[in-house]
């Protein structure tokens, strides 16, 4: 089983000269998104056309990214092309967009283009800056950065709870393998002992401005909007996008590309074109089930998918200790829960259920010398029967 969450901007993607467009193409979406009490209500006609508008836009980026057009990081299709192969064989469980773009409506744009790619669903649920379970990250900020932290709590939640369905109470640091251009401290400490922090080289190739402007305007003429500059549609296209053009009012689209075209920021001089290899390397250990164990498992490796095995004669289990001959430690077993990964806050804490051979010892929540084993008869037979404790 595993999940794998990516960041945005230079990590699968450089949104920047796409990102007025996408503004314009999905105007009900990103006026939900900045201004959340207003309720944007829109005709059926609207939407069909700009369904249709954006759906050729997705077309036609896809098809000039075969030419090297640069917003999509080099590789990735191929990528995601490997994780949906898992995610058909039932060894990934699910994907996520985790950014701290504020636009859902970018998030959702590179989602699109890669399903459609691969010609199916791949990622399961796209979290931007503002999503409602997010209120952790966006209180915890880094020193005097507006930009909130990405924390293991938060992530966990989201994939727990949202569209990934990732089983409460169980989600272990081995499960999941993270991507980012940048160091966020929580999830380093989380993953990283594991393996399963990537942090790539950012990537930087925006793609050219008039190329994508001219990809824009071919799907607006496409969907008919500009066939009638007087119509409804068009009318209230010009309303909505005011926030971002207030003069597009007065204008044609000629200038409002021009306006578009000086608010976009200039691209870096440092610009760099890095592929998917080190992306493409990870999903594919983790995929064969190369993850390392769980943080505390001392220089071992756990292979994935391995339910129903016995651990062998002399392997460690926990530190100073071993296993007894034949013991299971599969799923389901009578050892299964004696590890409990536990989310309070922002802390982690592992608690071990000590089970040693007798009465009259500690247990793993401190029951002293000479008290009694609390549980039912069948664990408390359980316990007699197992032997020796096991670690995490």
């Amino acid at each position: 089983m595993v999940y794998y969450v990516f960041d945005l901007d230079a990590t699968l993607a450089d949104v920047s000269t796409s990102h007025y467009f996408l503004c314009d193409l999905r105007t009900v979406r990103f006026m939900e998104d900045m201004m959340p009490a207003t309720r944007v209500e829109v005709s059926e006609k609207y939407n069909n056309v700009f369904n249709s508008a954006y759906k050729e836009f997705l077309r036609l980026v896809l098809a000039a990214e075969e030419n090297g057009l640069g917003v999509l990081r080099p590789g990735i299709i191929d990528v995601f092309r490997v994780i949906k192969a898992q995610r058909d064989a039932g060894l990934c469980k699910g994907v996520m967009i985790y950014s701290n773009n504020l636009l859902r409506c970018a998030l959702e744009f590179i989602k699109d283009l890669v399903e459609l790619a691969v010609g199916g669903a791949v990622i399961c649920e796209c979290v931007a800056r503002n999503h409602p379970d997010r209120w952790d990250d966006n209180d915890d900020l880094y020193g005097d950065s507006t930009m909130p932290r990405k924390t293991w709590a938060v992530m966990t939640r989201i994939l727990m709870n949202g569209a990934c369905r990732a089983p409460s109470f169980s989600l272990r640091p081995a499960d999941v393998v993270f991507f980012d251009d940048q160091i966020h401290p929580d999830l380093v400490e989380m993953l990283g002992p594991v393996g399963n922090y990537i942090q790539l080289v950012p990537h930087h190739t925006p793609a050219n401005f008039d190329a994508i402007a001219k990809i824009y305007k071919e799907a607006l003429l496409y969907s008919g909007l500009l066939a009638d500059e007087n119509s409804d549609v068009y009318t209230l296209f010009k309303q909505n996008v005011a926030i971002c053009d207030p003069d597009f009012q007065k204008s044609d689209i000629e200038e409002h590309i021009a306006v578009y075209k000086g608010l976009t920021s200039k691209p870096n001089e440092n610009v760099m074109s890095v592929d998917a290899d080190a992306i493409l390397a990870a999903v594919k250990r983790a995929g064969s089930g190369g993850s390392r164990s769980s943080r505390g498992s001392k220089g071992s490796r756990t292979s994935k998918g391995s339910k129903g095995s016995r651990t062998s004669k002399g392997s460690r289990t926990s530190k100073g200790s071993k296993a007894s001959k034949g013991s299971k430690a599969s799923k389901g077993s009578k050892c299964s829960k004696s590890n409990t990964w536990c989310l309070w806050g922002r802390k982690r804490r592992h608690f071990i259920n000590k089970t040693l051979k007798g009465s009259g010892t500690q247990n793993g929540f401190g029951t002293q010398k000479g008290s009694r084993v609390q549980g039912s008869r069948k664990s408390r037979r359980n316990h007699k029967q197992v032997g020796k404790s096991m670690g995490p």
